[in-house]
């Protein structure tokens, strides 16, 4: 799954703060959650789908950074 946004003020205020490692929780439209873990952040010229899709990557959260013109993309894996 791939979530995006950018770093206006108030959307993905939290992308200044993760780190490999920390937890992530994503819940849907009925109210399941699901968690996950960061497993590696890059910093892209782009985020079109060959940057986007790794395979070890249950869920990848982007945000284009406004003001460096940079993608900030996040992967993640589900935790068992």
């Amino acid at each position: 799954m791939q979530i995006g946004g950018t770093s206006q003020k108030g959307q993905y205020d939290f992308y200044r703060d993760i780190s490999v490692g920390d937890s992530v929780f994503f819940t849907d439209m009925e109210g399941n959650r699901f968690s996950y873990t960061v497993t590696d952040i890059r910093y892209e010229k782009n985020a079109d789908q060959s940057t986007l899709q790794r395979k070890d990557a249950s869920l990848t959260l982007f945000v284009k950074n406004v003001y460096a013109f940079e993608y900030i993309i996040i992967y993640c894996d589900v935790v068992h």
